[in-house]
């Protein structure tokens, strides 16, 4: 059985969380903003923002053993103002090194909203959590990516918005 540590599923989710510094630093402000693309009018800003509270869900929860999606802070300044985001992710970056001392299979419980106001609480893991909320990020980089397509803009991010499971051959879209 192959057992991995809490350092090393926190250092893939860091690195991977790092690769939005780009967005922070040298996307112009109003393109971080823009949320007029459709179909689901979102901005750059409104995703990280997104991911980045699912990550302090996790943060805030370990220490109970309780994670509630539900309770995401939702704070619209992340979404508008790049140096706020950007200070949320260095919190979020520092706060996720704390779970080191916690073990993979740490018992959670997480609640969430399933759809239509149903709220389900489930028993898993602290690997568990990590692993779908980076999955998750990977998910919206991906929307950020197209975003960025769209908006015309020049911020070039190695492998940004692929899974690392995913295989990277330019032209062979039907093999990802």
């Amino acid at each position: 059985m192959i057992q991995t540590c809490t350092a090393q599923l926190i250092e893939a989710v860091s690195h991977n969380l790092n690769k939005t510094v780009p967005l922070y630093k040298h996307l112009d402000a109003k393109l971080f903003v823009r949320s007029d693309i459709a179909p689901y009018f979102s901005s750059i800003g409104m995703h990280l923002r997104h991911t980045l509270d699912i990550f302090n869900c996790i943060t805030k929860g370990m220490g109970v053993r309780y994670i509630d999606f539900t309770a995401r802070e939702r704070r619209q300044i992340i979404e508008r103002d790049q140096q706020e985001a950007y200070q949320y992710l260095l919190k979020i970056l520092t706060d996720l090194q704390g779970l080191t001392v916690f073990r993979p299979c740490e018992v959670v419980y997480i609640t969430d909203d399933i759809g239509q106001g149903t709220l389900a609480t489930i028993k898993s893991t602290l690997a568990s959590a990590l692993t779908q909320a980076h999955s998750h990020a990977i998910h919206h980089f991906s929307s950020i990516g197209y975003l960025l397509q769209a908006l015309k803009a020049d911020i070039p991010i190695a492998d940004f918005g692929y899974n690392p499971s995913t295989p990277c051959y330019a032209g062979h879209a039907s093999e990802i």
